[in-house]
């Protein structure tokens, strides 16, 4: 046991001699290790602790740690951190480095106690039932880091780092920036020369102090901006009266969009950009597009080309006929047309059928149906439309009233030819001028009755008396037999009902 005493003293001897390094921030401690160890605890022991300002005691996982001066938390976290270095070196038992185990007591003069063991001014005991295996004491100072401070300026509203200190050794960078519409005039360090600048472009910049060693200070002046915006052109063109976004000047940096499109039948054929070398576009549906510079910093040219549409268009023909009447020409028209057929009786007649694309007529029976409509929506295919009209009454012979149905001739493309099948009725009976010697009838255009009329007029030749004669016989014989002749027809009344067939 003697020995084993021995040898601890030594270790605490060799303890004492090692020196601990101190921490370079606010408040770090730098504790003077020494320690002694004590093995047998079942006596009550005292020690002076006159020449020291910390103990620190060990039993099993629990500490107590003693300091003249009352620690704040972050020098009590120091001094764990500056103790356990030095007991590693010293192959010593070491404290806890989390703190969690450990009891703080300050003071000198009152007593202060934790677990056993106990602090009466100078004196440091254990009482009887302790079993503290372990303690070292010694002495600490709290140091504070050396600071530096940079001090820091700007005018007309500008902004830089602000004012502080910085421990030692530290690299500091300050930072400054110039308010809207200024710029960095000079800088200022130290009180030195000012670093003056001109160019009005620079708005912000720094400056660094590495590894400090000492007091410094920054100050920045900043004037007003007088020159003004540095600006790009981008000038534009586009044929066939295309629209494109005017030649303009915009400021350094500006995104700039310019859009182009083709006129009403054009397509975009080509776009040239800088004068390089024409994107060439064969598709004709682009008929519009955009060319962009992002953050400009340069004049450009965009100069767009235009075609005219080559792509056919679709057409359908709409075939008309019509027998003693008017209709809409024979036609093409364009795929997608809406297209109106009108056709109208000849006067005197009325429509009797009306067949559509060939196929079953729709018939009619009213003879005050003298004109019609067929109507064709957004065309898609070739349509025929085909009219028939008859005669209305002019009081012959006919069972049915004297209708007199007519086959329709096919009209021209633009041209309407209306046959006629018979003669047209006169409106006004003729009235023959009294016998003379020599009589001459005036030249008229006379109805031959039902026969079919040849277009031609006839002029009658200069009449002998007898043929006068003879005619005036005949005349009074037909009115004694209670005959009238009559070369007039009472005239329809026309009606403006529409007959109508829809495809």
């Amino acid at each position: 046991m003697k020995k084993t005493l021995a040898l601890l003293l030594m270790v605490v001897m060799i303890l004492g001699l090692l020196p601990m390094t101190a921490f370079a921030a606010d408040g770090d401690i730098t504790v003077d290790f020494d320690s002694y160890t004590r093995v047998e605890s079942c006596n009550t022991t005292t020690f002076d602790v006159e020449n020291c300002n910390y103990i620190v005691a060990f039993k099993g996982n629990n500490y107590v740690v003693w300091t003249l001066e009352t620690l704040d938390s972050k020098e009590k976290d120091s001094f764990i951190a500056s103790f356990a270095a030095a007991a590693d070196e010293a192959n010593f038992q070491n404290i806890d480095k989390s703190g969690k185990n450990i009891t703080f007591i300050y003071g000198s003069g009152d007593t202060a106690t934790c677990d056993g063991m106990y602090i009466d001014g100078s004196t440091l005991g254990f009482d009887s039932t302790s079993k503290w295996s372990q303690y070292a004491y010694g002495y600490y100072t709290i140091s504070v880091a050396v600071t530096y401070t940079v001090t820091t300026g700007i005018d007309n509203d500008g902004t830089i780092t602000e004012t502080a200190s910085y421990n030692e050794g530290t690299d500091v960078t300050i930072e400054y920036e110039a308010a809207d519409g200024y710029y960095i005039a000079s800088v200022t360090v130290d009180g030195g020369t000012p670093d003056v600048n001109t160019d009005q472009r620079v708005t912000a910049d720094s400056k660094q102090f590495l590894d400090i060693g000492a007091d410094h200070s920054v100050v920045v002046t900043t004037v007003l901006k007088t020159v003004p915006a540095v600006t790009h052109t981008v000038t534009t063109g586009i044929d066939n009266d295309g629209t494109i976004t005017e030649t303009a000047s915009y400021n350094e940096g500006t995104d700039v969009t310019i859009e182009y499109e083709a006129a009403d039948g054009y397509y975009i054929a080509s776009v040239t950009v800088d004068g390089g070398t024409p994107d060439v576009n064969t598709d004709q549906r682009v008929t519009a597009d955009s060319k962009q510079f992002l953050d400009i910093g340069a004049d450009h040219s965009v100069v767009v080309t235009t075609a005219l549409k080559t792509v056919q268009v679709t057409t359908y023909n709409v075939t008309t006929q019509i027998s003693h009447g008017t209709i809409t020409p024979s036609a093409s028209y364009n795929a997608g047309t809406s297209v109106s057929i009108n056709y109208s009786a000849a006067n005197g007649y009325y429509i009797t059928s009306v067949t559509v694309d060939g196929g079953t007529p729709f018939t009619n029976t009213d003879k005050s149906v003298t004109t019609g409509s067929q109507q064709f929506d957004d065309i898609d295919a070739d349509h025929s439309v085909v009219v028939t009209t008859a005669r209305k009454s002019s009081g012959g012979n006919s069972d049915d009233g004297g209708d007199d149905s007519s086959t329709p001739t096919e009209t021209d493309l633009g041209d309407t030819s209306v046959p006629l099948a018979s003669a047209p009725p006169v409106e006004e009976p003729v009235q023959v001028a009294p016998v003379q010697e020599e009589p001459v009838i005036a030249e008229v255009e006379v109805p031959l009755g039902n026969l079919p009329q040849t277009g031609t007029t006839q002029t009658a030749d200069a009449l002998k008396p007898m043929w006068a004669v003879t005619m005036m016989a005949l005349a009074f014989s037909i009115a004694s037999a209670g005959l009238t002749i009559s070369f007039g027809r009472k005239k329809e009344d026309e009606k403006e009902n529409s007959f109508s067939s829809e495809k």
